[in-house]
């Protein structure tokens, strides 16, 4: 995946050195308070140009949740979770590793079916329109062949999940 990290903390500059250091995050912001982590945000955003996701799981960071593209509110506290875009019950990398893996799959599926479903319509019309099948049949294989195709795709990636 291609993404930039950056850390917004309102914990001690000390601390987030070093945690950016075991997490191999070169640009880190600490000691922040909800403002500054809403202003920062908006920085992030004109600074590269993309898209910003939040990740937080305190009270303080339900404004920048809710100011960043994508919120993902960890833990269990009502505000929090209802600021951000995603809920995440646990905390761990490794869950919201697996959110960004799982992301990136459902948007290639989507792109996948997407062209199987152009490729299967053009081919049945370019076959109508030479003759080779009935009309009928190139609607039906054309939107019920499209549709059960998709759906054997998709329930091919849950089945891998």
């Amino acid at each position: 995946m291609n993404f930039k990290v950056v850390m917004l903390t309102g914990d001690k500059r000390e601390n987030a050195e070093k945690i950016s250091r075991m997490l191999d995050i070169s640009e880190f912001y600490a000691e922040l308070s909800p403002e500054e982590k809403v202003s920062l945000i908006d920085e992030l955003k004109k600074k590269y140009g993309k898209h910003v996701a939040m990740i937080g799981d305190g009270i303080n960071d339900a404004p920048a949740l809710a100011a960043a593209d994508l919120g993902i509110a960890v833990g269990s506290i009502q505000a929090v979770m209802e600021a951000g875009d995603i809920a995440l019950t646990s905390g761990s990398l490794e869950n919201i590793l697996h959110l960004f893996e799982t992301s990136r799959r459902t948007v290639r599926k989507v792109v996948e079916n997407i062209a199987m479903i152009m490729i299967a319509k053009i081919l049945v019309v370019f076959l109508s329109v030479l003759g080779l099948i009935p009309l009928w049949s190139a609607v039906a294989v054309g939107d019920d062949g499209a549709m059960l195709f998709t759906l054997a795709n998709t329930f091919l990636t849950l089945k891998k999940a």
